[in-house]
């Protein structure tokens, strides 16, 4: 009953199909009798008063998660071809869901993040900068909602307030720095903090050069926000040698001659 009712709330075409034949446009779900007149029995205007209501305030928090990738789709398709897009993906979601409510809704994000991928894959949406957007935000919510990282961060923060980092002989030769799980590194095929900028003050899309570009995300410690920045290749590589098995030294040296060797 409640996926019926719910999906009676996003899918235009079932409740107008409902509102024909109501008993024909329920056979393919498993109802009793009781149920089955309970549904029937609904204040259909109310449900399309609600339907208006809970569409308006889906998109809202779909928007919220993923602000630039909306942005960017509302700035390439047409206002029409965008509600297409929510309302088939509303109706996927209540098809495929188990439950309403609890982690089913906690992970809506990703599996909102996994239909955009697909609509990429299907040639749906062919813009490459908007799968670069995708992925950007798709990973700084995910680290945001992720309570492992945030305890790592929060972790992470103390011990180092615990120790002095003294750049001795000693140090160097026996710390053995690693990466926390707290810290991502992506590469993207675009510059997407200027794509992201422009978004975000209402500037038309500039256009990228196909560049690598490097960012480093990272969850900040007691806050439920991720930041990111944009790094260099021998940043990029170094962060990746940190896998606690080699020292201080050893990072340093292995990074000196590869650029050593890169320059002369």
């Amino acid at each position: 009953m409640q996926s019926v009712i719910a999906r009676l709330c996003v899918d235009v075409q079932f409740r107008q199909s409902f509102l024909g034949e109501a008993e024909k446009s329920l056979e393919q779900y498993d109802l009793t009798a009781a149920e089955l007149e309970n549904i029937k029995a609904l204040d259909m205007e109310a449900v399309q008063d609600y339907a208006l209501s809970l569409l308006g305030k889906k998109s809202a928090l779909l928007k919220k998660w993923l602000p630039s990738t909306f942005s960017y789709l509302e700035s390439t398709l047409s206002p029409e071809r965008v509600r297409r897009i929510l309302r088939k993906y509303s109706l996927d979601a209540i098809a495929e869901g188990d439950e309403i409510g609890g982690e089913w809704v906690r992970g809506e994000s990703a599996r909102l993040a996994e239909y955009f991928r697909e609509l990429i894959a299907a040639g749906e949406i062919e813009s490459p900068y908007f799968a670069e957007l995708l992925e950007f935000e798709a990973l700084t919510f995910s680290m945001e909602l992720d309570p492992e990282v945030s305890q790592v961060a929060t972790n992470f923060a103390a011990e180092s307030k615990k120790v002095e980092l003294s750049l001795t002989e000693e140090f160097q030769q026996n710390f053995t720095p690693i990466m926390g799980t707290h810290v991502r590194i992506r590469e993207f095929r675009f510059e997407v903090a200027a794509l992201i900028e422009a978004l975000e003050k209402k500037e038309p899309v500039p256009e990228l050069a196909e560049v690598p570009t490097w960012v480093l995300f990272f969850k900040i410690p007691n806050s439920v926000k991720a930041a990111a920045h944009t790094i260099n290749l021998p940043l990029k590589e170094l962060l990746e040698l940190c896998d606690g098995k080699m020292s201080v030294q050893d990072v340093v040296s292995l990074i000196g001659v590869r650029y050593a060797e890169a320059s002369g």
